[in-house]
């Protein structure tokens, strides 16, 4: 996810949609967060959303938890998320507004720290995301 901080035209979200699809986007989503997100992300009122399938092998074999298979899975499409976060990032900036990605698994510093103290984070992207 990538959050942006100004509207961007009609033709500007169509284009950013196809770039991030070409580049393995499954799914690509627009939010308004102005009324949802917690106040240390008020500065980001929208934000891109995009969604990877997990390959159909790795989820076969997981049952009753995660599976060695299932875990690199999980990595690689984290890994290939944060990459589109990052050129959707500069996709956005690039047209002269502010964006910033947003790690799409547990990110490092101030955010890691909070998470292992509450197992959770300071903004979900189920929120932009729905």
């Amino acid at each position: 996810m990538s959050r942006v901080r100004l509207g961007m035209h009609v033709q500007a979200t169509d284009r950013l949609e196809r770039q991030a699809l070409e580049w393995g986007a499954a799914l690509v989503g627009f939010a308004d967060l102005s009324e949802v997100a917690p106040p240390s992300f008020r500065a980001w009122p929208r934000a891109v959303s995009v969604a990877m399938a997990l390959d159909d092998v790795a989820l076969a074999g997981v049952r009753d938890g995660p599976t060695a298979a299932y875990h690199h899975e999980y990595q690689r499409v984290n890994r290939r998320l944060n990459e589109l976060a990052e050129r959707i990032s500069e996709s956005i900036r690039s047209l002269g507004h502010l964006a910033e990605p947003f790690p799409a698994t547990i990110p490092e510093g101030r955010e890691a720290d909070e998470w292992v103290k509450t197992l959770s984070v300071s903004f979900q992207h189920k929120t932009a995301a729905t």
